[in-house]
């Protein structure tokens, strides 16, 4: 197996989506990202949850190659992918794996208003990567971690980075929209037509393209 900084591990289904952080005899224990939930789904609108799995599943050895150093012996070997982590609350179990999701709830909502977004972007950009190595660490284990914390909160930074990036662009666009939509105040224009110089001047471009006058109006929906 390559010997890289990241190692990952089988899901599933879905390939090697799991960043491998611990081993416990011959279980594995990954995690991934796999949520960003407005906080209206658990009666706390106006804040966003982001949630990742956790699983642990019997592993190939060649899956820790390059680890062995990393973990100490532990007295007992667990019997099944749950044992090999008993302070987890497991949601699912089986024998062939169990998983459960952790997560963090934050201030602010991409798609709400700016200052709703920029204290969620806000959020993000404060150490999340390493608050959740370090709440691993606590849940999990020192001893049984093959990732140093910082590790950890590198690579859960460049996924969190993504994501403040992204709102980080909505921020700018909606309020050169409002600001363009604010100069037509009390005057009939078209939509298109303010959009269309808006995107033009953002590009740099003296003339927008032209509309290619594509039946599309009944596409048209107000999706959040």
């Amino acid at each position: 197996m390559e010997d890289t900084k990241f190692r990952m591990m089988p899901g599933s289904t879905t390939g090697n989506t799991y960043l491998l952080i611990g081993r416990h005899g011959k279980f594995a224990l990954g995690i991934k990202p796999v949520a960003v939930m407005r906080g209206d789904a658990f009666g706390v609108p106006g804040h966003t949850w982001f949630g990742s799995k956790l699983r642990s599943a019997p592993a190939d050895a060649s899956l820790f190659e390059g680890f062995e150093n990393k973990v100490v012996k532990l007295q007992s070997q667990p019997a099944t992918p749950w044992d090999a982590w008993p302070m987890v609350e497991w949601e699912n179990k089986s024998q062939s794996r169990a998983s459960t999701t952790i997560g963090i709830m934050l201030k602010g909502a991409p798609d709400g208003e700016p200052e709703s977004a920029q204290a969620l972007l806000d959020e993000i950009r404060n150490d999340l990567g390493m608050k959740m190595a370090e709440y691993l660490y606590g849940l999990v284990g020192e001893e049984a971690m093959l990732l140093f914390k910082g590790e950890i909160a590198e690579w859960f930074d460049g996924h969190f980075g993504k994501i403040a990036d992204s709102i980080e662009k909505a921020i700018s666009t909606r309020k050169k929209v409002a600001a363009a939509m604010s100069e037509n105040v009390g005057f009939f224009a078209q939509q298109a037509a303010i959009l269309k110089k808006l995107h033009a001047t953002q590009t740099g471009s003296a003339v927008a393209d032209e509309d290619d006058d594509t039946e599309d109006d009944e596409d048209e929906t107000d999706e959040d």
